[in-house]
């Protein structure tokens, strides 16, 4: 009896940055290897702009298109997670997406910004910066990481600051598994 070889799942990627969407492509590339296809989705639209009229209108085809069978939407909530309106504007961005894709979204919020994952399993980021963030307990409860990244990177011994153009190198060094442990919303 023959096994039939399955093919990849195709995902579509969809973000407030192609930082962001870079870098979770390159996590989800570790965990999920050749299993599944990723395709980023709406490029050139940016931060408020990807849940805006433009982008509801745009998505549905962009979907067909690249023939996905589901998209992720990562977001930044840009608060704690204890700012019950920022979550329910957030999810209603999320809502109104899934609705233009068949309800085939998986929705990725990111608590405070995606840079919590870095400070989730910080020593790859120290070993590229040569500095000494200290880690976080809880990288759920730090406002601004990316701040707080910056700072420890200045003060390093590079002297080189963060940017979120780092994100996806730092990513990619970063472990998936510490990531689940270390990050409430990412497991």
């Amino acid at each position: 009896m023959a096994i039939k070889k399955r093919n990849p799942v195709r995902v579509g990627l969809l973000g407030e940055s192609p930082n962001d969407t870079a870098a979770l492509r390159v996590l989800l590339q570790k965990k999920y290897g050749g299993r599944i296809q990723m395709f980023p989705l709406l490029k050139n639209l940016k931060a408020d702009k990807i849940s805006g009229l433009k982008a509801l209108r745009m998505l549905p085809d962009a979907y067909a298109d690249e023939r996905l069978d589901m998209a992720v939407f990562t977001r930044d909530l840009d608060a704690l997670a204890s700012d019950v309106t920022q979550q329910k504007k957030r999810q209603k961005e999320f809502d109104d997406i899934n609705a233009c894709i068949d309800s085939n979204g998986v929705f990725l919020l990111h608590i405070y910004e995606f840079e919590a994952l870095i400070m989730a399993h910080i020593e790859p980021f120290n070993d590229m910066f040569k500095c000494a963030c200290r880690p976080q307990a809880d990288p759920m409860r730090i406002m601004d990481p990316k701040g707080k990244l910056q700072e420890a990177s200045r003060k390093g011994k590079r002297g080189i600051e963060y940017s979120e153009n780092d994100c996806e190198a730092v990513c990619a060094k970063l472990d998936y598994a510490e990531l689940v442990k270390n990050c409430g919303y990412f497991s």
